[in-house]
């Protein structure tokens, strides 16, 4: 009886020890997988090395860093729309085969998290657009492989604004993009802040926009534009505008207060979806939705009346609801005739 017991407890002491070993052995299988560090990266906002995205968009979810959370879960929404290498390889013309290609090697490098394959993609822009959406991961490392002096630049406003830091818009060479680069990481400390006054202190007006659009949501849309301090009619006009809009609803245009917001409102509500956001009442090639947002008038070229168009200044760098930009005393159609001739002379 006695032999029998020990036997037991010895039976027991074994199984006992085996069955610790096999849990150590999961435990360093589960580690050494990679999804344990890079679950605990991702959860405090940390850049693994190799990101699992096979995750389900559960998983995503319970990361608790937001750029993190959004970066898992675009990168798995991903997945679906791309056909495999092999599904791309048997396509018979040439064009079509190296655009689903191209397409491929794009999103499966991102969902593996793998930037060599970007080099593998045919077309220059995807490429470069490959290696910039690799910016969370490596940073300047990802714009250094980026093919051209612009994209490069648009390269390195990505890395600055995703990490919200406006001193990494110094890498790039021309001021004026410098300035617009600044502005751009400005909104988006501004929104994340839900912080309006730090959007009205933005000088360039498309990211000034873009600014209180975002924050004006975040923060409840409509019903809550009575927390918006100075900016309530303001965020009442915009939100207002969007709802007649997109419900087509022409009372509701007729309720908006300011006579140019009206005038488009009612134009729009007479095209098609597909012309709506595109309507250029003017003709200075800002459609009259982008003019409404910075404040400008859809129904004159030039709102500043310094014989420039809105659309040229936006793309020349200065401010079309201000004849003088920089407040030097020089008119903005003055500047622009100055820096063509240096243009020339160089």
């Amino acid at each position: 009886m006695g032999k029998k017991s020990k036997n037991n407890k010895r039976i027991v002491y074994y199984i006992s020890v085996i069955a610790v070993i096999l849990l150590i052995c999961s435990v360093l299988i589960f580690l050494f997988n990679g999804e344990y560090y890079d679950k605990v990266n991702l959860q405090y906002g940390k850049n693994p090395t190799v990101v699992n995205f096979s995750a389900t968009p559960e998983f995503c979810q319970t990361i608790k860093d937001y750029d993190a959370r959004v970066d898992c879960i675009h990168k798995n929404g991903l997945r679906p729309y791309a056909k495999s290498l092999e599904d791309c390889r048997q396509i018979t013309e040439f064009l079509e085969r190296t655009a689903c290609l191209d397409r491929s090697f794009h999103i499966t490098a991102l969902v593996n998290s793998n930037i060599s394959m970007c080099a593998e993609i045919f077309e220059q822009r995807i490429r470069n657009n490959c290696y910039t959406d690799f910016v969370p991961l490596y940073g300047i490392y990802a714009c250094k492989l980026v093919e051209g002096h612009t994209p490069e630049e648009i390269c390195y406003r990505e890395n600055a604004v995703y990490r919200l830091n406006e001193t990494l818009c110094q890498l790039i060479i021309d001021q004026f993009e410098i300035e617009e680069c600044v502005a751009n990481v400005r909104s988006f400390i501004g929104t994340k802040k839900l912080d309006l006054e730090q959007c009205a202190a933005i000088d360039t007006l498309e990211y000034q926009n873009l600014c209180f659009y975002k924050v004006f949501h975040l923060l409840g849309g409509l019903d809550n534009c009575n927390n918006t301090g100075r900016f309530e009619d303001r965020c009442v006009l915009l939100m207002k505008f969007n709802m007649a809009i997109f419900s087509r609803d022409e009372n509701i245009c007729l309720e908006l207060d300011d006579e140019d917001y009206r005038q488009v409102c009612l134009r729009m509500l007479e095209l098609p979806m597909s012309r709506m956001f595109l309507f250029d009442s003017d003709n200075d090639t800002l459609s009259d939705v982008d003019e409404l947002s910075m404040r400008l008038n859809p129904f004159n070229p030039d709102s500043d009346g310094d014989n420039l168009m809105d659309g040229l200044e936006i793309r020349q760098h200065l401010n079309p609801a201000k004849n003088d930009t920089d407040g030097d005393d020089i008119m903005d159609d003055e500047v622009l005739k100055q820096r063509m001739e240096k243009l020339n002379i160089e």
